[in-house]
């Protein structure tokens, strides 16, 4: 090893995705492969601003680039403020990795550091300031679900993955853990739940509806251990890929259904108005 090697990103991003995350730290796939999606968003945002990804240099991600690129998170690719916060998670814990390794970069990532997350900004009712919640009319949901292009086979994912969020309710993280093994047959022998394993180890079983029963099954003739849900690539989808996702198609949507360009749209967001309507089965 060069000692001029530890001024590259590339250097340290192979010691961080293949040695650090896996081993030191023991974190699973599926958070492995958001925090890789998440820095290869911000190298390539770098590539648009004339960075050279193959010859760049840690101090070339400055605070001020970090800064630009959730900026154009929001604006431009429509992500929403939690979207925004988990990409800045992501730089901030790579960012550390580094300057743990090596004492030089502890300035740059002190700089790095001080970017804060994002929060809503706060209304006021009544004379009482409260935090602004963000939610989904029926009207906005049917939009919503109506996005995807069901003509090509992505855009059958993505609508299969929507509907299942919507019949469920699951965390953007329950969704991206699921295997197909996590499918479950009735009295009749076809699939007809689902077990998510949630926080803290918790399960609970979920009934799925004939339609997105119907939905699912043209991804499920793979291997039981699989992940049920793919990205374009046929790689498990993460829970950054889910959240991007839905902000695609909430952006699409908006065009249709105006109101929802105020809103940060989020699996969240549906889950939120899944509880809020109690909708067990249809």
């Amino acid at each position: 090893m060069k000692k001029t090697d530890k001024e590259w990103v590339g250097y340290w991003l192979k010691r961080y995705l293949q040695e650090y995350m896996p081993i030191a730290r023991n974190l699973s796939r599926n958070t492995i492969t958001s925090y890789r999606d998440a820095l290869h968003q911000l190298l390539e945002y770098a590539a648009t601003r004339g960075c050279s990804i193959d010859s760049l240099r840690v101090e070339e991600i400055t605070d001020t680039l970090i800064c630009d690129f959730l900026s154009y998170l929001e604006s431009a690719k429509c992500c929403s403020i939690q979207t925004r916060n988990q990409r800045l998670a992501a730089i901030h814990s790579f960012a550390k990795y580094v300057a743990t390794s090596e004492p030089q970069y502890v300035y740059w990532f002190y700089k790095l550091k001080s970017i804060p997350v994002k929060r809503n900004i706060p209304r006021e009712i009544n004379g009482r300031t409260v935090p602004r919640i963000m939610y989904l009319e029926k009207d906005e949901m049917k939009a919503l679900l109506d996005a995807p292009d069901r003509k090509t086979e992505q855009g059958s994912r993505d609508y299969a993955l929507l509907m299942f969020l919507y019949n469920t309710g699951v965390r953007a993280s329950e969704a991206a853990s699921l295997t197909i093994g996590n499918l479950e047959t009735g009295s009749s022998g076809q699939v007809s739940k689902v077990t998510i394993y949630g926080k803290g180890n918790k399960t609970r079983v979920c009934p799925l509806w004939e339609s997105t029963v119907k939905l699912l099954l043209p991804f499920i003739d793979r291997s039981k251990d699989e992940n049920l849900f793919l990205n374009r690539y046929n790689e498990p989808i993460t829970r950054f890929g889910i959240y991007e996702m839905v902000s695609r198609h909430a952006a699409k949507a908006s065009l249709v259904m105006p109101s929802i360009a105020s809103k940060n749209v989020s699996p969240h967001i549906i889950r939120q108005y899944v509880e809020f309507y109690n909708m067990g089965s249809k």
